[in-house]
């Protein structure tokens, strides 16, 4: 079965060519995704405009939702579970890991089958293991 991956990727100033935007601060699409807007350091950022994201990882929020996809260079970023602040019972445990991406690569997420509201969705159509009584066993916040 032919399946499509569409994958959303911030936009740049300077085409994905694997550097900080020219004029980070005037780049409105991290305006509009959350997790960029809520990070960004524009200070930081204008110093470092026009450089090699590879080397600047923890300074740009914005390699989380894609933007190096087309870095000549392989990119790596600390992760942090996302529930170690909102549920330290079941998952403080969770160390920061680094996270490698290959020259040319993002990071693709699922969405719509990982949304419980959507757990009646066709997931043998798409050759996905999904086991209800695994979901079931499991107690995440919503």
């Amino acid at each position: 079965m032919i399946q499509n991956i569409t994958v959303r990727v911030p936009w740049t100033d300077n085409n994905w060519c694997g550097k900080v935007c020219n004029n980070p601060c005037s780049n409105m699409s991290c305006l509009r995704l959350k997790n960029i807007y809520e990070n960004k350091d524009d200070a930081t950022e204008t110093k470092i405009a026009g450089c090699d994201i590879s080397g600047h990882e923890s300074e740009l929020p914005c390699i989380a939702e894609g933007v190096a996809f087309m870095s000549d260079k392989p990119i790596t970023r600390m992760v942090n579970h996302p529930y170690i602040k909102s549920s330290p019972d079941t998952h403080s445990h969770f160390r920061d890991t680094p996270q490698t991406f290959p020259p040319f690569s993002l990071p693709g997420r699922p969405y719509l089958w990982t949304m419980k509201k959507d757990a009646n969705y066709d997931y043998e159509k798409l050759g996905i293991g999904y086991k209800q009584e695994l979901e079931d066993a499991i107690q995440l916040p919503l």
